[in-house]
């Protein structure tokens, strides 16, 4: 099999930590590269979940609050005024 050299440019922080990183993993981050290019490959994509910011918990409990609220589960609190919401955020 013929081989063809690849070059990255990266910022030195970011090597050093992967060598050690990897270095301590028993492997070289030019190994680590190889092995992630042929996961790629072979799974046809990211051999890892790409995602935007996951939401921390407390997000994720106030989106199943709203779930709830949505689909008649739980009863949303109502306020008649802004100062009465703003007492009730502040207590």
């Amino acid at each position: 099999m013929t081989t063809k050299n690849v070059q990255i440019r990266m910022e030195n922080e970011l090597k050093e930590k992967s060598d050690e990183l990897f270095n301590n993993l028993g492997t070289s981050t030019n190994e680590a590269i190889k092995i992630f290019l042929s996961t790629a490959v072979r799974t046809n994509g990211f051999p890892f979940e790409i995602t935007l910011d996951k939401p921390n918990t407390e997000t994720k409990k106030a989106i199943e609050e709203a779930y709830a609220i949505q689909d008649g589960k739980i009863e949303a609190q109502v306020y008649d005024t802004v100062d009465n919401f703003m007492k009730d955020l502040r207590s």
